[in-house]
């Protein structure tokens, strides 16, 4: 039962030492991913990959997605999502939402299921 109480007390110490993490805009996507263009190894670049990557396996899991990758090698759907992040004056509009919403745009977009 102490070393209960020990671990209550423990969590609720370090409760009040935690912040939230905030999600990534469609902005901070593009920036990394602008950076990803000129530098694919930086650590900037390699953000965008492995965020669009697992974007993708996450949608994969998850099988409830409402686009439709189909047999296209997953990393040319992260370039075409890359290049247009970065090109689109369209996405500059959706530039404060999460990049989440931004991503599934891009894929329903380019991925459309059942054509």
């Amino acid at each position: 039962m102490k070393t209960l109480k020990v671990i209550l007390l423990s969590s609720l110490l370090l409760a009040g030492q935690a912040q939230a993490v905030e999600p990534l805009t469609g902005n901070q996507l593009r920036n990394v991913c602008k950076a990803h263009l000129e530098a694919r190894r930086s650590v900037e670049g390699q953000i965008c990959g492995y965020y669009i990557l697992g974007f993708l396996d996450g949608s994969e899991a998850a099988h409830g997605s409402d686009f439709c990758v189909g047999d296209v090698p997953l990393l040319e759907v992260m370039h075409t999502l890359r290049d247009d992040l970065v090109a689109s004056h369209e996405l500059k509009q959706r530039a404060n939402l999460p990049a989440r919403d931004t991503i599934l745009h891009l894929l329903r977009e380019h991925y459309p299921c059942g054509n």
